[in-house]
């Protein structure tokens, strides 16, 4: 049964049905392969110097991927922060709205990839953001693969010292900012990947100062709107991180409370 049923949705071999998503920046849609953010695909964003705004991109565009899949119950945007750096607030001025962003902060390396790779095969899961700096190829493969089976968009920081190494990401993107032009305008060098063919690039403004929820955003907002973050810490590599009926639980982690 489950081998027809397979078999069924894959037509003999060929994948699920792939949804292009707005990445929420017209000029970073045109400079995508796909004209935006192919669904189960995986993204590396790397950071030309330290916080040169790789980050900050890469959670927007995650974001903007939960957010158009909110109507499928599949509205979560999970962070995996193994630094322990990510500041909800922060994440607030650009737009994301933290009633639907869980917080997982794994104790080590180990824990950090199982998280992903269970994440990424949670149905409850609308995209997974996180900061990482070396995979294992054989780790690397069987995220990507997991992302691609699920759906499930992966976004992936790293620093500029991994920039010539092997990469199993459809997408990978330099980030630099421009000095002097804008509060906060950066250049996207879409450089690799394998679903990339040729090197280009263009500029964008992160941050725009008169921006307001659209529609679909105030009904991501729902009637949990106000609702604060959500934070998980794991404990060791055995937690279990589930989906039933759409939603996530979380068996043997420790609660650390809501984030303001």
């Amino acid at each position: 049964l489950k081998r027809s049923m397979e078999q069924v949705q894959t037509g003999m071999g060929i994948r699920l049905s792939e949804r292009i998503y707005d990445s929420g920046f017209q000029q970073l849609n045109n400079l995508l392969p796909s004209g935006g953010v192919p669904s189960g695909a995986v993204l590396e964003w790397i950071d030309q110097s330290f916080g040169g705004g790789a980050g900050c991109l890469g959670l927007q565009v995650a974001w903007h991927v939960t957010l158009q899949q909110v109507a499928d119950q599949r509205g979560v945007l999970v962070v995996v922060d193994a630094p322990g750096c990510f500041y909800p607030p922060a994440a607030a001025t650009l737009g994301v709205e933290l009633s639907h962003v869980l917080v997982v902060r794994p104790a080590c390396e180990q824990d950090h990839f199982w998280v992903l790779d269970q994440l990424l095969r949670c149905a409850a899961v609308g995209a997974v953001w996180s900061r990482v700096e070396r995979i294992p190829a054989k780790v690397y493969r069987r995220l990507q693969l997991a992302s691609e089976q699920s759906q499930t968009t992966l976004c992936l920081v790293r620093s500029h010292r991994w920039r010539n190494t092997p990469s199993w990401a459809q997408i990978r993107c330099l980030v630099q900012p421009q000095p002097g032009k804008g509060d906060w305008r950066t250049q996207v060098q879409l450089f690799g990947g394998t679903s990339v063919s040729r090197s280009c690039r263009c500029e964008l403004e992160m941050v725009d100062r008169n921006w307001t929820p659209s529609p679909r955003q105030k009904v991501a907002r729902g009637a949990k709107a106000g609702k604060d973050v959500e934070t998980v810490r794991s404990t060791n590599a055995q937690e279990h991180v589930e989906s039933e009926h759409g939603m996530i639980s979380n068996t043997d982690c420790q609660r650390e409370g809501q984030v303001v």
